[in-house]
């Protein structure tokens, strides 16, 4: 339980550590960081643009994977609610607040370039 939540955690911070240099505009072309397609990589501004809004999207998941991943962690060790959540429950949870948040982000992110 202690290894999920930390993971969990981690890949929220992780996300947050990586999101601000793309929301501040720090992060320059290139083809190993940021939000990288064919049009984003065609076009400066469009890279800034995309790259900003993707941050900013970013910043939101890994605050609510962090969030998330403490309530899960307080629910699985409260006696009230622990006894209710089965360890294949509790670990599809911690899959689902990760994946869902992320792919959220790469969503709207896309949904967003489209409009530039």
């Amino acid at each position: 339980m202690e290894t999920l939540f930390l993971v969990n955690a981690g890949i929220g911070i992780l996300m947050i550590v990586l999101a601000i240099p793309m929301a501040l505009q720090k992060v320059k072309p290139n083809f190993w960081y940021g939000f990288r397609t064919r049009k984003t990589l065609s076009d400066e501004s469009v890279w800034y643009a995309a790259n900003q809004y993707a941050g900013k999207a970013l910043l939101l998941a890994g605050s609510v994977i962090v969030v998330g991943a403490m309530i899960l962690y307080w629910l699985a060790r409260s006696a009230q609610y622990g006894a209710y959540l089965g360890n294949l429950m509790l670990f599809a949870l911690w899959m689902i607040l990760w994946v869902v948040p992320l792919a959220g982000c790469v969503i709207a992110s896309l949904v967003h370039l489209k409009k530039l």
